[in-house]
């Protein structure tokens, strides 16, 4: 039994020293430290897996929404601007303070008494239009430059307004609605009555995009004070709309509001109409979260839906 238990074992068997003792215990000792270290290693290594595996779909849905914010606005813009100059191809007032090449994209302007095109035939001063005397050896803008060239036409002339008026407003009263903007008026209006038109600030819909971002904002900080730091991002399953969607919200609020702080031009209550609309979704998530957090308790004895 002995010498098939030397077998067995093979070569790996030590024998022991003449003094009869064996130190097992330190070889096994050295392997297990290695084991250990080993162990260590790829413990390591399966967090910083287990890490990237979780972060991998919160990284791509970031992604996700930066380009749709980014990518679906400007289509609109720049889709509403090529139809703007498909739609409006005739040279009209306000020409003159586009450059050249960007007017010879329009149509010749008609004599307005006989009708007849403003061309070649008729020398004019300046250019208004394409085969106008003065245009000759000019080509105009293909279609991605005249929108270049209009946007940044529209820049500058807002840059120059200098001038204020009266019913102009701060970005700071925006949110209040202080201050009404007067639109149009005529003394002939209904039964000789002086009309007038203003755009003016419902308080019920301002009181509601007040309350609705403080809500809002006062959710997720105590989200951000109360939780965990996956929870504190939103990036957790199981975390609620209002945590999820919150901050977008209010990125896309101050957004539009915010960098009105920097324009020196004057500026109306209408501008600030985007974030009201972002104001408006954020008081409904509050609301929501408010009402799934506290739902309301069943009547007794009623036919309550199970869920």
């Amino acid at each position: 039994m002995l010498e098939r238990s030397d077998a067995a074992h093979g070569p790996s068997a030590a024998a022991p020293p003449p003094g009869g003792r064996a130190f097992p215990a330190a070889v096994d000792g050295g392997a297990a430290g290695g084991g250990g270290a080993g162990g260590t290693g790829g413990g390591d290594g399966d967090a910083r897996r287990r890490t990237s595996a979780a972060l991998a779909p919160v990284a791509m849905e970031a992604m996700a929404r930066l380009v749709w914010l980014l990518l679906l606005p400007a289509t609109i813009y720049l889709g509403s601007m090529a139809l703007h100059l498909k739609l409006l191809p005739f040279a009209g007032r306000g020409d003159n303070f586009h450059p050249k090449p960007c007017r010879l994209g329009l149509a010749p302007r008609r004599d307005p008494d006989t009708g007849a095109v403003l061309g070649p035939a008729t020398p004019q001063a300046d250019c208004i239009a394409a085969g106008c005397a003065a245009c000759r050896g000019q080509f105009p803008l293909s279609l991605p430059a005249a929108i270049s060239s209009l946007n940044a036409r529209m820049l500058s002339a807002n840059a120059g307004i200098k001038k204020q008026h009266t019913f102009s407003s701060g970005w700071a009263h925006w949110p209040f609605g202080s201050q009404p903007v007067f639109y149009w008026s005529s003394t002939k209006c209904y039964a000789d009555h002086y009309c007038r038109i203003y755009m003016a600030a419902n308080p019920v819909v301002w009181g509601v995009d007040l309350t609705g971002l403080a809500a809002l904002l006062l959710l997720l900080l105590g989200r951000l004070c109360s939780c965990g730091a996956r929870r504190r991002l939103g990036t957790a399953r199981g975390a609620p709309a209002a945590v999820r969607h919150g901050w977008l919200l209010l990125c896309g609020h101050a957004l539009g509001w915010l960098p009105f702080a920097a324009v020196k031009r004057v500026a109306f209550l209408y501008h600030y109409i985007p974030s009201l609309h972002l104001s408006l979704l954020a008081a409904g998530l509050a609301l929501d979260h408010l009402l799934l957090a506290h739902p309301a308790r069943p009547p007794r004895n009623s036919t309550w839906p199970l869920r």
